[in-house]
């Protein structure tokens, strides 16, 4: 998946570089423009100075800190007797449900009865692992028995920028027809992701989608069987298809004119492809990355089409959105600056204060105090979502300055979704290192980060891939020439040191 997503990013920047990069000013002279050129040339990976950094509390007593430490690598070990004469000695039970969540979840070395995990749903049911847990005990549940506690009910995540895409008008039918109207469109996607185009064409002529489909359903069919004869490198197929959709729908379907633009630009037909480029911006509905690069590119092929009139608006269009790629190219053709804030939230002691008056964040602090900054990460993130904005612009803040780069990037974007907020939280600067060192760029492995897994360790998606830059495990099997990545040591790609040092070994 990363080695597909830097290849799919190089012709972009190849194609880009005939644009020229240099500030959309036409009397400009050389010297100027190499003095810009070397202000904008990079963005500084070093972190914003802090002075007089706020010292977080110590909640739980020194012995005890040092004694859950001790608990909790036991346990990582299945040392359940040395754990067990550990806990003994505890005198604040306050990680209690961490310790015990341990133990349960414990992929090889504890089994967890049911008894034991109907017992911690009554006591710990606002824990971050209690969805799993609950899984757990349903499944372990003897036949009339009891079921657990459910977990605590937690406001939805609303994902952040999210933009709702215009709503394509189908034919009023029944139920059944409906029905048979979704499953039709999983097999079009599903034969188009697997690369029968063939096939799919078949499908969405036949007369059962013909029958079924309004015009612009078919129209969207149409426009991703463009898009698989564009990945396949059949232009031609791709105009067609695609453009003939655009021309119909385009106002419902804007990802139709971005096919059709790219295949004409690709034939060589600029003054098609400018045309196609501007309706995907303008039918693009406010989403950043799109709009963004639809106008980009129709800023570009005005200006090979001879019509430089038109170059500037569309660029200016563009670099409304300056946290986008092709919002940051255009802003810097046009000369202008990036308005970025370096700063890091704030955070103090008053706020911390009011963090630590709850259950999460108590248990989030204490978790920190052990180091435990995964744990302490989930139970910000539950909290997060059961207080109001100013209390986020907390937690945003304890989240920078701990490592916690998944939940800074998506409380940042959460509270700032037009961007403008802190871009230190969604821009992090990880501590994690590869287990070898840096070797490539740190720039581009972070970007690489953001985008597979928006830095979360754990990440996995539905193929399989995992960790902070979603490795398949047959992949780093390869990279590593170590078969066992495959099955016994998958796991291992959940830890950012192995993860990052085979990712990059890749790339």
């Amino acid at each position: 998946m990363i080695l597909r997503r830097v290849l799919r990013i190089l012709p972009i920047l190849a194609a880009v570089g005939g644009f020229g990069l240099v500030p959309w000013n036409s009397t400009a002279q050389a010297g100027d423009v190499s003095d810009r050129l070397s202000t904008y040339e990079t963005v500084s990976l070093m972190p914003a100075a802090v002075a007089g950094e706020l010292t977080l509390p110590h909640v739980l007593s020194a012995k005890d800190a040092d004694t859950y430490r001790k608990i909790f690598a036991a346990q990582e070990s299945g040392k359940w007797k040395a754990a067990d004469q550990l806990i003994a000695k505890l005198v604040n039970p306050l990680l209690s449900g961490h310790v015990k969540a341990q133990r349960y979840l414990h992929p090889t070395k504890y089994r967890s009865r049911y008894k034991e995990l109907k017992a911690w749903m009554g006591k710990y049911a606002d824990h971050p692992e209690a969805r799993r847990i609950y899984k757990l005990a349903l499944r372990r549940k003897p036949k009339n028995w009891r079921a657990p506690k459910r977990p605590d009910k937690l406001a939805p995540i609303n994902p952040p920028g999210q933009v709702k895409a215009t709503r394509i008008p189908g034919k009023r039918l029944n139920k059944a027809d409906r029905r048979q109207v979704r499953y039709l469109k999983r097999q079009i996607r599903s034969l188009l992701r697997r690369g029968h185009t063939l096939s799919a064409k078949r499908l969405i002529k036949s007369e059962t989608v013909r029958r079924l489909f309004s015009q612009a359903e078919f129209d969207e069919a149409r426009a991703h069987l463009g898009r698989g004869y564009f990945s396949d490198g059949r232009d031609k197929w791709a105009l067609m298809w695609a453009g003939e959709a655009a021309d119909r729908s385009g106002k419902y379907i804007p990802v139709s004119h971005w096919t059709a633009g790219l295949a004409a630009w690709r034939l060589g037909h600029k003054s098609e492809a400018a045309r196609h480029f501007e309706a995907a911006a303008r039918y693009s509905d406010g989403a950043a990355w799109f709009h963004s690069g639809a106008a980009f590119w129709a800023a570009r092929a005005y200006l090979v089409d001879r019509k430089p009139e038109m170059v500037t608006p569309l660029l200016l269009m563009a670099s409304k959105h300056q946290r986008t790629f092709y919002g940051l190219l255009a802003r810097r053709i046009l000369g202008l600056p990036f308005e970025f804030r370096w700063d890091l939230p704030p955070l103090d002691g008053n706020t911390v204060a009011e963090l630590v008056a709850k259950p999460r964040g108590e248990r989030a602090i204490a978790l920190l105090q052990i180091e435990e900054v995964r744990r302490a990460e989930r139970e910000l993130h539950n909290l997060s979502r059961t207080v109001d904005d100013a209390s986020i612009h907390g937690i945003l803040g304890l989240a920078v300055r701990n490592n916690m780069a998944s939940l800074a990037l998506r409380l940042g974007q959460q509270l700032y979704p037009d961007g403008g907020g802190f871009d230190g939280a969604s821009y992090p600067i990880p501590f994690w290192t590869p287990s070898d060192g840096f070797r490539v760029d740190r720039a581009l492995i972070y970007a690489l980060i953001r985008q597979e897994s928006n830095f979360n360790p754990k990440a996995k998606s539905w193929a399989g891939a995992r960790g902070l830059m979603q490795l398949m495990p047959r992949t780093a099997g390869f990279v590593a020439r170590d078969k066992t990545y495959r099955w016994e040591k998958r796991s291992k790609l959940y830890t950012p040191e192995i993860n990052l040092h085979l990712g990059q070994k890749y790339i």
